[in-house]
């Protein structure tokens, strides 16, 4: 896209959009019943008429955005310098001089775990992580699977709240 970050942050900081703080959170009203009832069906739609198989597709210009979040916000937003090849190496090097000094400024508590000092280190977190999220393999399977059936309740409501 070639859009320097500066010129980013000046739309969003004119659109009174600040990164790393609390926004105001929007509720569903009437207004938005319609709108949510077409995208649903949309969602749907795409659903039944997606092949099985996806191929990738050539691009110009190729953008990638790392954002490292929570349930209390986003901890650090990061875009891949054009033509790096975002490999674990690199992947490493982010989470180490991005993430974690990031996560040290903005969620202190998390420092009660002991430092993370050698990419060894970072790999027995990051396989203790994924053996924690593999015990609740099945809570995400079924929030996948039940992603139509939440917008066909939806659709059928005309976008009221559901018991979603």
């Amino acid at each position: 896209m070639n859009v320097p970050h500066t010129s980013v942050w000046r739309v969003l900081h004119d659109q009174h959009l600040h990164p790393y703080h609390r926004q105001k959170g929007h509720a569903m009203g009437p207004a938005d019943f319609v709108p949510r009832a077409n995208f649903c069906a949309w969602f749907l739609d795409q659903c039944s008429s997606r092949p099985k198989k996806v191929s990738p597709t050539q691009s110009a210009v190729k953008v990638m955005f790392i954002v490292a979040y929570d349930i209390d916000g986003v901890i650090l937003h990061h875009a891949v310098p054009p033509k790096q090849t975002a490999n674990a190496d690199y992947y490493c090097r982010f989470l180490q001089h991005h993430l974690c000094p990031a996560l040290r400024r903005k969620r202190r508590h998390l420092g009660e775990q002991p430092p993370i000092r050698t990419p060894g280190g970072l790999w027995d977190r990051v396989l203790n992580a994924w053996e924690e999220m593999a015990k609740n393999l099945d809570l995400f399977h079924n929030i996948v699977d039940s992603m139509p059936l939440r917008m066909r309740a939806v659709v059928d409501t005309g976008g009221l709240w559901t018991r979603y």
